[in-house]
Protein backbone atom coordinates (compact mmCIF):
# COMPACT_ATOMS: atom_id res chain seq x y z
CA UNK A 1 0.00 0.00 0.00
CA UNK A 2 1.28 3.45 -0.87
CA UNK A 3 2.14 5.72 2.04
CA UNK A 4 3.42 9.28 2.44
CA UNK A 5 6.28 9.76 4.88
CA UNK A 6 5.57 12.46 7.49
CA UNK A 7 9.14 12.71 8.82
CA UNK A 8 12.49 11.24 7.77
CA UNK A 9 12.61 7.67 8.99
CA UNK A 10 15.13 4.84 8.89
CA UNK A 11 13.32 1.54 8.46
CA UNK A 12 14.74 -1.84 7.48
CA UNK A 13 18.08 -0.28 6.53
CA UNK A 14 16.61 2.34 4.22
CA UNK A 15 16.01 6.07 4.64
CA UNK A 16 12.45 7.09 3.82
CA UNK A 17 12.36 10.84 3.15
CA UNK A 18 9.68 13.19 4.44
CA UNK A 19 7.09 14.18 1.84
CA UNK A 20 7.87 11.29 -0.49
CA UNK A 21 5.56 8.36 -1.17
CA UNK A 22 6.62 4.74 -1.04
CA UNK A 23 5.04 1.34 -1.49
CA UNK A 24 5.27 -0.31 1.94
CA UNK A 25 3.39 -3.54 2.70
CA UNK A 26 0.55 -3.09 5.18
CA UNK A 27 2.05 -5.64 7.59
CA UNK A 28 4.84 -3.11 8.40
CA UNK A 29 2.62 -0.07 8.98
CA UNK A 30 2.40 -0.59 12.75
CA UNK A 31 6.19 -0.10 12.99
CA UNK A 32 5.77 3.31 11.39
CA UNK A 33 2.81 4.65 13.41
CA UNK A 34 2.83 8.44 13.43
CA UNK A 35 5.45 8.55 10.70
CA UNK A 36 3.28 7.66 7.70
CA UNK A 37 -0.01 8.63 6.15
CA UNK A 38 -1.95 6.34 3.85
CA UNK A 39 -2.31 7.57 0.27
CA UNK A 40 -5.69 6.90 -1.26
CA UNK A 41 -5.40 5.59 -4.81
CA UNK A 42 -6.87 7.89 -7.44
CA UNK A 43 -9.88 6.52 -9.25
CA UNK A 44 -10.08 6.89 -13.03
CA UNK A 45 -13.79 7.68 -13.24
CA UNK A 46 -13.56 8.14 -17.03
CA UNK A 47 -12.97 4.39 -17.34
CA UNK A 48 -16.44 3.67 -15.88
CA UNK A 49 -19.72 3.69 -17.77
CA UNK A 50 -22.44 6.21 -16.98
CA UNK A 51 -24.46 3.42 -15.37
CA UNK A 52 -21.55 2.40 -13.12
CA UNK A 53 -21.02 6.03 -12.09
CA UNK A 54 -24.72 6.28 -11.22
CA UNK A 55 -24.39 3.21 -8.98
CA UNK A 56 -21.42 4.82 -7.18
CA UNK A 57 -23.43 8.00 -6.62
CA UNK A 58 -26.39 5.99 -5.32
CA UNK A 59 -24.14 4.16 -2.83
CA UNK A 60 -22.83 7.48 -1.54
CA UNK A 61 -26.32 8.99 -1.35
CA UNK A 62 -25.49 11.75 -3.82
CA UNK A 63 -28.44 13.05 -5.82
CA UNK A 64 -28.18 13.58 -9.58
CA UNK A 65 -30.44 13.97 -12.58
CA UNK A 66 -31.07 10.94 -14.77
CA UNK A 67 -30.40 13.29 -17.69
CA UNK A 68 -26.93 14.19 -16.38
CA UNK A 69 -24.03 13.61 -18.73
CA UNK A 70 -21.11 11.38 -17.79
CA UNK A 71 -18.84 14.39 -17.13
CA UNK A 72 -21.38 15.81 -14.68
CA UNK A 73 -21.56 12.50 -12.80
CA UNK A 74 -17.76 12.40 -12.60
CA UNK A 75 -17.74 15.92 -11.15
CA UNK A 76 -20.25 14.91 -8.49
CA UNK A 77 -17.94 12.06 -7.49
CA UNK A 78 -15.06 14.49 -7.08
CA UNK A 79 -13.25 13.56 -10.27
CA UNK A 80 -11.99 15.86 -12.97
Amino acid sequence: MEVKILKNTWFMGKLYKMGHTYEIPEKYHHYLDGKIELVEPEIDYAAYTKKELAVMLDKQGIEYSIKSKKDELISLLGGE
